[in-house]
């Protein structure tokens, strides 16, 4: 006569089975993990996190910075211009193992010139202009027209379409960031008149010109109180330097 199975050993058969699928699949799904860095005096405030991730997770930097600088993320050439009156954040899905080198580029390489010199052909018909009016919090509200241009932030750093992109504001020739709106305000500006400047760009980045002229509005805007001295290493922003601020490790899954 045939031998009759329990029920109980099936469920326990049944139970190494799953356990044997879910040992094959993978291991977790991949997380959400965030990292807020404040970077002050040119390092990372606080204690260093440690900044560990497994592959495929979703990762994001929020940035904040006391001094203009451009965030960069090796091996993934992740890229973000820094500004006291500016942070950002860069969100990307962390598919490659090993382990990458953050750093922050200060002086000259971080400041006046956008660091996307190319260039694309705007249509007749785009221009922009600005107005500056100052605060009483040392700020400014900035107001942009733009004909020939709709501002698309959902589209950064995807390809070019004809119509779409967003600005860059500049104060004193220091790239602040970029602008998705015609009415934008700056915080923290130094007494004494600031000049402002704002670029038009297409989704990918390039700024738009007409032949050797780029579409851009220069206006100027005083900022009320008494000059102040700069602090140290503001003096020797002709000097570009590389701060080395940790590594992202992205283990195997």
């Amino acid at each position: 006569m045939p031998k009759t199975i329990s029920k109980s050993w099936l469920l326990f058969l049944a139970l190494v089975g799953i356990l044997a699928v879910a040992a094959c699949g993978g291991g977790e799904e991949p997380e959400d993990v965030t990292f807020d860095l404040r970077i002050a005096d040119r390092g990372i405030v606080g204690a260093e996190p440690k900044m560990e991730v497994t592959q495929d997770d979703e990762v994001t930097f929020n940035l904040t910075s006391d001094e203009a600088a451009s965030f960069h993320l090796h091996g993934y050439d992740h890229e973000l211009e820094l500004h006291p009156q500016m942070p950002g954040s860069v969100t990307f899905t962390a598919d490659v193992a090993g382990s990458f080198p953050i750093t922050i580029h200060v002086g000259a390489e971080s400041g006046g010139e956008d660091h996307h010199a190319k260039t694309i052909e705007a249509p007749q018909e785009m221009s922009v202009s600005v107005s500056a009016a100052p605060d009483d919090k040392s700020g400014a509200n900035l107001s942009i027209a733009t004909t020939g241009l709709t501002f698309a932030p959902d589209k950064v750093d995807q390809p070019h379409v004809a119509g779409e992109g967003h600005a860059h504001v500049y104060v004193d020739g220091v790239k602040l960031g970029r602008v998705f709106a015609n009415d934008h305000y700056i915080s923290d500006l130094k007494p004494g008149e600031r000049t402002i400047r704002i670029t038009l760009n297409a989704n990918s980045h390039e700024q738009f010109a007409r032949g050797d002229q780029p579409v851009e509005a220069t206006t100027t805007v005083v900022i009320p109180g008494e000059a102040e001295e700069m602090p140290d290493h503001e003096t020797s922003a002709s000097e570009p330097t590389e701060i080395d601020l940790g590594r992202l490790t992205v283990l195997p899954r």
